[in-house]
C-alpha cells in the first residue's frame, strides 16, 4: 500500500514530465512580445537611405491604432481601457514623450469636473491643483518636443512650433508658467483641448 507522501511524489513527477514535454512543443518566447517591437526608421545620417530600428512599447500598429481610437473616445470606459494599456507601455519604458504627455493630459481631464460631469465626489475640486497639473504637462511637452526640435534643427521656437504643428499657445503657457504667475485654469483647459490626436501622428512626434 502506497503511503500518502509516495503518491504525492509520483504526482509531482508526472506533472514535471508533462510540463517538460509541453515546453518542447511551445515556440520560444520572443522578447519583443514583452517589451514591444522594433519599428524600422529612416536614418538620415547616412546618405539619407539607411534604415535603423527603434524600440517602441506597443506590440503592433494595430494595438497603437486601437489605443489611439479609445483614448480620444467620448466613452469613459474606452478612455479607461486606453489609459490602462498606456500604463503598461509606460512600464516597458521607451514611450515617446508626446504620447506620455498627451496621456497625462487626458488623465487630468478625466479628473476635471469641467470635462467629466459624472464624477461627483471623485472629481479633483481644487482649481489651483488642476491648473498646476495642466501647466506641468504642457511644460513637459514644450520642453521635450519643441525644444528638442528647435535645438536639433537650429531654428527658433516659433519655427519649431510651426514645423511640428503644436499650437503656439502651448509655448505661451510654458513661458507664463515658468516666468510669471500660474496660468488660469480656463487658459490651460483650452490649451489641453488643442493637443488631441495631433500628438499621435506617427511620423511627426512619437518616433522623433
Amino acid at each position: 500500500m502506497l503511503l500518502f507522501k509516495d503518491i504525492l511524489s509520483q504526482i509531482s513527477k508526472h506533472i514535471f514530465e508533462l510540463c517538460h514535454a509541453i515546453s518542447w512543443l511551445r515556440p520560444p518566447l520572443n522578447p519583443m512580445s514583452v517589451l514591444g517591437f522594433m519599428e524600422a526608421l529612416k536614418d538620415n545620417t547616412v546618405e539619407g537611405n539607411s534604415v535603423g530600428l527603434k524600440l517602441v512599447p506597443w506590440l503592433s500598429w494595430n494595438e497603437w491604432n486601437s489605443v489611439r481610437h479609445s483614448l480620444f473616445s467620448a466613452s469613459p470606459a474606452s478612455v479607461a481601457f486606453a489609459l490602462q494599456r498606456i500604463s503598461t507601455w509606460r512600464s516597458r519604458g521607451c514611450i515617446p514623450i508626446a504620447v506620455d504627455v498627451t496621456t497625462a493630459i487626458i488623465e487630468i481631464q478625466q479628473k476635471d469636473p469641467f470635462f467629466r460631469k459624472d464624477l461627483g465626489g471623485n472629481a479633483l475640486q481644487s482649481e489651483e491643483m488642476l491648473s498646476m497639473l495642466y501647466c506641468m504637462a504642457i511644460m513637459r511637452l514644450v520642453n521635450g518636443v519643441v525644444e528638442k526640435t528647435r535645438k536639433k534643427a537650429e531654428i527658433s521656437i516659433a519655427e519649431a512650433v510651426n514645423a511640428i504643428g503644436i499650437p503656439r499657445m502651448m509655448v505661451d503657457v510654458r513661458h507664463e508658467g515658468s516666468h510669471c504667475d500660474l496660468p488660469s485654469l480656463q487658459l490651460v483647459r483650452v490649451a489641453s483641448t488643442k493637443l488631441g490626436k495631433t500628438n499621435w501622428k506617427r511620423h511627426k512626434f512619437t518616433l522623433a
